[in-house]
């Protein structure tokens, strides 16, 4: 899937009759983009029409105590910080079960020195959720069938039970070299 950024508009999108009924505040919604960074950043798009990036400042701390990561982000402070972004900025977003539907909407912002010039709606669709609910219910049912034949439930066992797949890993590998020293026998002597 990939990295993307968090997009927030505040200001006014070219929205449908069908969009505009949906009860949905735009303004807090959280549009994803891959047009920007990709670092998992956070921009607004004010509602004067400035693109801005949060900037988080702050320090690593050494945590003696974690065992995986042994370094914590203290956070300093917060701002926003103006972008000179020129170019065009596809943002979109998937509005689950509105209205009895499932929506796709996507838009295409274009910027001049980090200014917004135009903003178009480029895709919209819809598609009754009951559709997206029968697929998840297939997909988990699919699932749930792979988890209970029985090779499955004996690597979960011994997944849960280190020791033993330690057993079985040194067994195999045991195997696998014994029937390497007798394949080389049979090719050196009788071959």
């Amino acid at each position: 899937m990939g990295l993307f950024d968090t997009l927030y508009v505040e200001t006014a999108l070219p929205l449908i009759e069908d969009l505009k009924a949906l009860d949905v505040s735009w303004e807090d919604e959280e549009f994803q983009t891959r047009d920007l960074d990709d670092i998992l950043k956070t921009y607004h798009l004010r509602a004067n029409g400035v693109l801005e990036c949060l900037r988080v400042e702050g320090d690593w701390v050494e945590n003696k105590t974690s065992a995986r990561f042994p370094y914590d982000f203290v956070e300093k402070s917060r701002t926003f910080v103006d972008v000179k972004y020129h170019g065009s900025v596809v943002f979109y977003t998937s509005l689950l079960n509105k209205n009895d539907y499932d929506w796709w909407v996507e838009f295409t912002a274009v910027f001049t020195d980090g200014v917004l010039q135009e903003i178009t709606l480029t895709e919209c669709t819809k598609e009754l959720a009951s559709i997206r609910l029968e697929r998840e219910a297939k997909w988990k049912k699919e699932r749930e069938e792979e988890a209970a034949k029985w090779h499955n439930i004996v690597r979960k066992f011994l997944r849960q039970h280190t020791p033993w797949s330690k057993v079985w890993l040194t067994l195999a590998r045991g195997l696998d070299g014994i029937a390497g020293r007798i394949s080389s026998f049979i090719f050196r002597n009788i071959a």
